[in-house]
């Protein structure tokens, strides 16, 4: 994760074809994260002001809950190759996963280039329509409850609807 951090960090104020790049390298707001257990204005910001945005896991330690929010920010995710993807992700299609560092730094000048926005929309969209429509919060207590989502799945622009009329009685 080191190694990926300052490779992420050294691009800052670089440039990609005519786009300037700057970078965010580490814990937005994880102080507060960790202390009150709230999520800081400024994380929230900056995922969602990112148009990539990568995911370095701990070792023996995958499929956490930044990969999710990554997904859910809109942005392109990339991050670094695991045991298996979770479900629904794959390669290109609606995420990026990358094997080292030169191969991280190959995938960010390629899709930072302005050349590259449509494929990199394209991919974000895709892998914010799988976190929407497969892994909000009301799919994982369904998977506990039920063994599997049953609630909207595959469709990401629906709204809960059974939690919006729950609140209106």
């Amino acid at each position: 994760r080191h190694k990926i951090s300052e490779m992420v960090a050294k691009l800052d104020g670089t440039s990609v074809g005519s786009r300037e790049v700057h970078t965010n390298v580490g814990g937005i707001g994880e102080d507060i994260l960790r202390e009150l257990n709230l999520i800081d204005d400024e994380y929230v910001e900056e995922m969602l002001s990112s148009k990539i945005i990568v995911v370095a896991q701990r070792d023996e330690y995958e499929d956490h809950f930044r990969l999710w929010e990554s997904l859910a920010s809109g942005a392109l995710v990339m991050t670094d190759s695991m045991l298996g993807l979770p479900s629904s992700l794959k390669h290109k299609e609606n995420i990026v996963v990358y094997e080292s560092a030169e191969d991280l730094e190959q995938y960010l000048t390629y899709y930072l280039d302005p050349e590259n926005d449509k494929e990199r929309l394209k991919i974000a969209k895709r892998g914010w329509e799988v976190v929407m429509g497969q892994h909000r919060s009301w799919h994982r207590i369904e998977t506990i409850v039920f063994g599997s989502p049953l609630t909207h799945v595959k469709k990401p622009y629906d709204d809960a609807s059974f939690l919006i009329e729950e609140a209106d009685t």
